[in-house]
């Protein structure tokens, strides 16, 4: 529960960065600075720091063999096992919440087992077809995604930059920033009509004291770091 949505917008767009600059840039750095991958152009080898080894996992496999020996392969299997587990319960939380708001107007109970009957069969899909054709599948469903929520953004960015503004304005008043969407002239935001923001913060106070003094220093370092770049 929080008392205005850009708070949980600064956060997801902040593991974007954790994602990417963290995860994506330790693995390409090992990788180039054990010299275990391979450049192939135009059927001629550049340059060839792990023969036979096609483009993939193992890159990163025998970037970490070649510093410890024998546990290369238990390491790739149990950070894409972690990283295999995250996405799908991420995706699958997604999917779900998408059903259950279009269900509101629909409704239609079934669409929510459909919806885990296809991810179910999606994963087992996936563990027994080839690595390219996974893989394929994965590139096209990233690709409607994208599209998807690119359209989204467009339709949506103006609302957004109100909340936005709206919340940064409040925190240079040094107020808890609260959201009420009919002062915004936001419409059709249903769950925030009324006092769901103040009822919200009530919410955290029960959860604690300690937490929400956490939860208040996440944002002021996201506040921070967004101020900053």
């Amino acid at each position: 529960a929080v008392s205005h949505p850009t708070k949980q917008g600064l956060v997801q767009a902040f593991s974007v960065y954790i994602d990417t600059w963290f995860v994506c840039t330790a693995t390409g750095l090992m990788i180039l600075m054990t010299d275990c991958y391979n450049v192939i152009n135009e059927g001629q080898t550049i340059f060839e720091g792990v023969m036979g080894v096609a483009a993939g996992p193992l890159y990163t496999q025998y970037a970490i063999e070649s510093i410890m020996p024998g546990y290369g392969s238990p390491f790739i299997a149990c950070a894409l096992f972690f990283f295999a587990f995250t996405t799908i319960l991420s995706y699958g939380y997604i999917a779900e919440t998408n059903v259950k708001y279009i269900n509101r107007t629909l409704h239609l109970p079934w669409l929510t087992f459909v919806t885990r009957i296809a991810i179910t069969f999606a994963i087992g899909y996936g563990a027994i077809e080839k690595a390219e054709v996974t893989w394929l599948m994965g590139d096209i469903g990233i690709g409607i995604m994208a599209w998807l929520n690119l359209i989204a953004i467009l339709w949506l960015q103006r609302p957004a930059l109100k909340c936005l503004v709206d919340y940064e304005s409040q925190l240079r008043q040094g107020r808890e920033p609260m959201f009420h969407p009919e002062q915004l002239g936001i419409e059709n935001a249903s769950y925030w009509v009324g006092n769901r923001a103040e009822r919200n913060i009530e919410i955290e106070r029960d959860e604690g004291v300690e937490n929400q003094n956490q939860a208040r220093g996440i944002r002021n370092l996201l506040r921070r770091f967004y101020d900053k770049y």
